[in-house]
C-alpha cells in the first residue's frame, strides 16, 4: 500500500510539475503538489478513512492572482485585462452572493467550457460541489446569453463596406458581409421517442449551431436550438437571420451578400457555389475556387471556437433545454477579445453588382468579375 501510495503521488506531481513548469511560479507548483499530496493519501485509505469533501483550497483565490498574464490567458483563454472587463460587464446580471464572487463564478465557467474535465474535478479544483457548480455554470451563461447582443449583432448598413473590403482583401471575392456555416455540437441525446431527431448525418446526437462571422473572424450572428436531423438549409430558413434579410428594413444593399456552402440555397443575398456537375466553365470554376477559399474563413472560426472551448466538441449535457446557453455563452466569450475598426459612413447602393438581378444573374455577375 505505501508504495502504491508513493507512485500515485510522484505520478501527481509530475502533473503538476508540467502543467506549470516556470521558474516564477515554483510557489505555486508547491501549493499544487501539496494539495495533490492530500487528495492521494486521501485515496489511498480504507473506505471508512476516505474524506468525501476533499477540495482543492482557494485555487481561484490565492492561486490564480499570481499567475503571470501569459498563463492566465493559457488556463482561461484570455487576458486578465479582458477577464476583469467580463466581470464588470456581467457582475450586474448574476445573483449576488456572499460565498461565492462573481470572479470565482467566471473562472470556473471558463474552465469547465475550456476543458473536457469531469464535472466533479472541475467542482474540486474550485472548492464546490457538484450541485454548485452546475448552478453557477448555467446561471454564468443564462446570463451572457440574455445580454449576447451587447457583442455578438449584425452590422448596421453603415460598417458593411469594411467588412466587405477585408473580406475582398483575402481572395478578391467582392461584396461579402459574412461568411455562414453550421457545425454540429455532439450531446448525449435524448431517452425518449424524440432522440432520433437529434441524431445528424454523422450518426450521433447533436444540436445544431449555425454562425456567420467576418473575415477577422468575429461573429455576427449566432443561431442554436435545432436538432441535429435538421439540414442546414431550413436551420438558415427558420432563423432570425433569414427574418431580417428578408425584412424592408434588413434587407441588404445592392452588391453585398453572404457566402454560404452548397448546403444552402442560392438567393439574392446569399451567394453558393455553382453545383459542379463536370461541365463548369472557366468563369464557374474560377468563382467556386475563389468562393472556397473566401468561405473558409467560417470553418476557421468555428475550428478556433472549438479548440478555445473544447466542451463544444462533446457537450455531456442531459437536458437540451439547457444546452444552448453554454453555447451562446462561448460564442460570446470567443468574440469578446476581438473588435472591429468601424467605419461609420453610411453606405447608399455601394458594390460592384449591379441593382435589381435575379439570384442566378447576380452570381454569375460577380463570377464573370473575378475573372
Amino acid at each position: 500500500m505505501a508504495t502504491k501510495k508513493a507512485r500515485m503521488m510522484r505520478d501527481m506531481q509530475k502533473v503538476v510539475l508540467l502543467e506549470l513548469a516556470d521558474d516564477s511560479i515554483t510557489e505555486i507548483v508547491r501549493q499544487n503538489v501539496a494539495m495533490l499530496t492530500m487528495i492521494a493519501a486521501s485515496v489511498t485509505k480504507s473506505p471508512k478513512e476516505v474524506d468525501p469533501s476533499v477540495h482543492v483550497q482557494n485555487y481561484a483565490e490565492e492561486i490564480v492572482p499570481r499567475y503571470t498574464p501569459w498563463q492566465f490567458h493559457q488556463h482561461f483563454r484570455m487576458f486578465p485585462d479582458t477577464f476583469e472587463e467580463l466581470c464588470e460587464w456581467i457582475g450586474p446580471h448574476l445573483q449576488s452572493s456572499r460565498s461565492i464572487s462573481v470572479e470565482k463564478k467566471m473562472l470556473a465557467t471558463i474552465w469547465l467550457v475550456g476543458n473536457m474535465e469531469s464535472f466533479r474535478s472541475v467542482a474540486d479544483r474550485f472548492g464546490v460541489n457538484k450541485g454548485s457548480l452546475h448552478r453557477i455554470v448555467l446561471s454564468v451563461c443564462r446570463a451572457l446569453t440574455a445580454i449576447r447582443g451587447d457583442v455578438i449583432s449584425w452590422p448596421p448598413h453603415g460598417q458593411l463596406q469594411k467588412i466587405a473590403n477585408d473580406f475582398q482583401e483575402l481572395r478578391g471575392f467582392p461584396g461579402i458581409v459574412g461568411a455562414v456555416d453550421g457545425t454540429y455540437i455532439e450531446i448525449p441525446g435524448t431517452t425518449d421517442e424524440h432522440r432520433a431527431a437529434y441524431i445528424c448525418r454523422k450518426g450521433f446526437p447533436a444540436m445544431h449551431l449555425q454562425v456567420v462571422c467576418t473575415a477577422d473572424l468575429l461573429f455576427t450572428d449566432v443561431d442554436t436550438g435545432n436538432a441535429g436531423s435538421v439540414h442546414d438549409s431550413r436551420v438558415f430558413r427558420t432563423s432570425d437571420l433569414q427574418a431580417k434579410l428578408e425584412s424592408e428594413e434588413g434587407r441588404l444593399p445592392a452588391g453585398f451578400h453572404l457566402l454560404g456552402d452548397s448546403a444552402y440555397g442560392q438567393t439574392e443575398y446569399l451567394l453558393v457555389p455553382f453545383r459542379d456537375n463536370g461541365h463548369l466553365s472557366p468563369v464557374e470554376r474560377n468563382y467556386n475556387n475563389l468562393h472556397s477559399s473566401t468561405r473558409v474563413q467560417v470553418e476557421r472560426a468555428i475550428g478556433l471556437l472549438k479548440g478555445k472551448f473544447r466542451r463544444l466538441k462533446k457537450l455531456d449535457m442531459v437536458s437540451v433545454r439547457d444546452i444552448p446557453f453554454i453555447i451562446f455563452a462561448c460564442d460570446i466569450e470567443d468574440d469578446i477579445e476581438l473588435e472591429v475598426e468601424v467605419d461609420v459612413a453610411a453606405v447608399e447602393g455601394e458594390g460592384d453588382v449591379a441593382v435589381n438581378l435575379t439570384a442566378a444573374e447576380k452570381r454569375m455577375s460577380v463570377a464573370e468579375l473575378l475573372m
